[in-house]
């Protein structure tokens, strides 16, 4: 309940089944508490039951329009009431809730529980399963049932909210004063985190070169001498001290402050991984170039190495290179690869002195893995309490669309647009990773055009647009006003 309050932007209070209920004018009672009084003169009441049973977490009984929303478990369908919109029904002569007046006070019943499918959701009570854990550590989709289910391609948690918003009538009260906080500022209906994964600065290092020698002679004798003649002069260009093709970060910044976007860098300390070298943050230029973009007002972040899954001390270590090269203290993170152990990363990350992570998201295609793009603190199921740590939701890179599912260029920019209007219709946050490297026309013709117009469309729709770090610092002061300020009454 605690994320959904933060969501709706309203501050409940909490009360026992033996409590009064004087003086408010809303209430949500979940389960059937005995004993309970109402009292003549609430406004609303809404019922919700509680079904946390784990073994219907996965069996999802029905779809409710609009989203569509998933119902999971234990499900009722009412008989048509005119008063119920058409698209909140599942059936053209049924209804997932119900509504009906004692007096005063209108009650709305609902025919399933979101609260546990909800809470399974935000924790990732999936991913401790034997069955789903390598997958979830190496952030596949496969072998999830949420992904066979396609239940991820939609925010269904975000149109739930809707879905209770409206059925709480939270758009004023009798003063025609908003009941629920703003979620995003100065009255953007939506918003866009951007962010840049570096993980490639360099094309041209003595390996590619190496190879490039050993594919000289059979590309000389193959239709691809083209090819050739380009990848010899740029290695020539960067030996005489020219700019790499790769060294893109400045051109993805000069790209966003076109349309006055901004957005977060995230730079590796490990210099090697599983795959490959990457490059060296300690080295003079990518020294020199930490210290542009701070000057620029831009965030610059750790891309946690591969290795630090389950090394807290590497972890660390790698943090607080960051930290001294870039001269800003460092507080957000997204794992490599997005590799993320749900029972020890986030942990690892908190008591590392890290307060915002971005990588709860797919490496093989965009979605919702949280079923949410919301952030939301992730809850500790050891500990019984919620992380201090922020996760931001990632939902869509651009490898996910043309590395992994190989998608032509209209196609990838179809996936795009359908998440943005996601985004724009719950009013949710849509959080895109895009890798600067990749704005190198030559080894990836479509991502740099495809970026751009994602750019345009952003500013255009009139989003709020923000790069990690300063959305978690929005959500934050946002969620110690709710909690300070307004109750749901």
């Amino acid at each position: 309940m605690d994320f959904i309050a933060s969501a709706l932007g309203v501050n409940l209070r909490v009360l026992r089944a033996t409590e009064p209920c004087t003086g408010l004018k809303r209430l949500i009672v979940v389960g059937a508490p005995e004993g309970l009084s109402l009292p003549a003169d609430l406004h609303l009441v809404l019922l919700i039951p509680y079904q946390f049973d784990d073994r219907n977490a996965s069996r999802q009984k029905a779809w409710i329009e609009p989203g569509p929303l998933p119902v999971f478990g234990e499900y009722r369908g009412w008989a048509r009431h005119d008063g119920v919109p058409w698209r909140y029904r599942d059936h053209e002569s049924h209804s997932p809730f119900q509504v009906r007046q004692e007096g005063a006070t209108t009650l709305i019943e609902l025919g399933f529980d979101p609260l546990g499918p909800v809470f399974r959701w935000l924790a990732r009570v999936e991913e401790t399963r034997p069955e789903f854990r390598e997958a979830a550590r190496a952030a596949s989709s496969a072998g999830s049932w949420m992904a066979a289910h396609k239940v991820v391609d939609y925010p269904w948690i975000d149109r739930l909210l809707q879905f209770l918003q409206n059925l709480l009538d939270l758009r004023s009260d009798a003063a025609g004063a908003p009941v629920c906080m703003p979620r995003w500022p100065k009255n953007h209906r939506w918003a866009v985190c951007l962010s840049h994964d570096v993980d490639m600065l360099y094309k041209w290092r003595a390996r590619s070169v190496l190879h490039l020698l050993l594919r000289t002679p059979l590309y000389a004798m193959s239709t691809r001498w083209r090819r050739l003649a380009t990848e010899w002069r740029e290695v020539i260009h960067c030996l005489r001290g020219g700019r790499d093709p790769w060294f893109l970060v400045e051109e993805m910044a000069d790209l966003e402050e076109h349309w006055g976007l901004m957005s977060s860098f995230l730079f590796l300390a490990e210099s090697h991984d599983h795959q490959t070298y990457r490059y060296h943050v300690s080295r003079t230029q990518v020294n020199e170039l930490l210290t542009r973009l701070k000057e620029r007002g831009r965030e610059v972040a750790l891309h946690a190495g591969w290795y630090t899954m389950g090394d807290r001390a590497r972890l660390q270590d790698e943090r607080a290179l960051i930290e001294r090269l870039s001269g800003d203290r460092i507080t957000v993170v997204r794992q490599h690869w997005l590799r993320c152990d749900r029972e020890q990363t986030w942990q690892d990350q908190e008591l590392s002195g890290l307060t915002v992570d971005s990588s709860l998201g797919w490496n093989d295609s965009p979605g919702y893995r949280a079923g949410t793009g919301l952030p939301f603190y992730p809850w500790n199921l050891t500990s019984r309490r919620a992380h201090e740590l922020l996760e931001i939701p990632l939902v869509l890179m651009d490898s996910q669309l043309y590395d992994e599912m190989k998608l032509e260029a209209h196609e990838a920019l179809e996936s795009s647009h359908r998440l943005l209007d996601l985004t724009r219709r719950t009013g949710s946050l849509l959080t895109i990773n895009w890798h600067p490297h990749v704005l190198c026309r030559e080894d990836f013709p479509d991502r740099r055009d495809h970026y751009q117009h994602l750019l345009q469309q952003i500013a255009e729709g009139n989003a709020w647009v923000a790069g990690l770090g300063t959305v978690g610092e929005h959500w934050k002061r946002r969620e110690r006003y709710r909690r300070g300020g307004r109750q749901l009454t």
